[in-house]
């Protein structure tokens, strides 16, 4: 059976028909059960990355993926040469979408051709015009991450979309302000701390209390006006110790440290110690 017989006929329209170099074009709604045939021809294609099926899969879903023309491209033998991820995401999604489908194309051309790679989520924010679109790309996530209790990481369908991760930071009443605090803090702290970590939890952290925050991450950064036993410069002196180590410290446990202090400075309390091994129990910022 050659791909080019695959009946298509059902649930689809037939938007435009070029060709050129015998090379043919059509735009054409693809199903999940004319997913499965068109895959039945991707046989020396690279294997299926799941995790990037499952985003894809989500943005079907949730009626966020977008006919953009890229097309399903097939060789002149007929073989699946583009398109294996997004044919899958459409079974997994249980949804029919609009597809342009190239036929007769070289196959030598798989070697060079852009095999599906996701936009980034920085990618996307600068597309949509945001300022400092890598660092308000990371730090936007880290605050979805903590805003959403997932602390130590992002279980299987947990994983935001690009575009949710764009309309979440656009809802954050001034975390822009914060995205571009973040470098000149970062830099103040003598690139100790790193300025996603600076910038979402500063926001977070603000949330609770405008003033006190910039009091916090003013001192923290800076370390003037430090007094021993203040939570900021313990939770100083144990950043600059972890960034001198070979053996540093996972991220969660960073996080959890900042939560501790600020909870304490918030309570009016010193901080002589941590214990780091109850840094699983995060506790709420106050």
């Amino acid at each position: 059976m050659n791909v080019q017989n695959i009946n298509l006929t059902k649930n689809w329209k037939m938007t435009a028909t070029v060709a050129a170099k015998n090379v043919t074009m059509e735009t054409r709604y693809i199903t999940p059960d004319i997913a499965k045939e068109m895959l039945k021809f991707n046989g020396y294609n690279r294997p299926i990355v799941e995790g990037q099926v499952i985003q894809l899969s989500k943005q079907m879903k949730n009626g966020e993926w977008l006919f953009d023309g890229q097309p399903l491209r097939f060789g002149k033998d007929g073989r699946l040469l583009d398109g294996q991820h997004r044919l899958s995401a459409i079974i997994m999604s249980e949804t029919t979408q609009e597809m342009v489908i190239m036929r007769g194309i070289d196959s030598s051309a798989f070697k060079v051709m852009d095999t599906g790679k996701l936009r980034s989520t920085s990618d996307i924010f600068q597309i949509e015009g945001i300022k400092n679109h890598s660092q308000a790309a990371s730090i936007s996530k880290l605050v979805y991450l903590h805003s959403n209790k997932l602390y130590f990481g992002i279980g299987r369908g947990q994983t935001p979309t690009n575009q949710q991760l764009v309309e979440f930071y656009l809802k954050q009443d001034g975390l822009d302000n914060y995205v571009s605090q973040s470098k000149a803090l970062y830099n103040q702290f003598s690139k100790t701390l790193n300025p996603t970590t600076i910038g979402a939890l500063f926001y977070l952290t603000a949330q609770k209390d405008v003033k006190q925050a910039e009091i916090f991450w003013s001192k923290l950064c800076t370390g003037l006006s430090l007094e021993g036993g203040s939570p900021m410069h313990y939770l100083r002196e144990f950043l600059i110790e972890n960034r001198m180590s070979q053996k540093k410290y996972p991220r969660a446990i960073i996080h959890y440290a900042i939560y501790y202090c600020w909870n304490a400075f918030r309570r009016g309390e010193k901080v002589t110690k941590i214990d780091l091994t109850k840094f699983r129990d995060f506790p709420e910022l106050i």
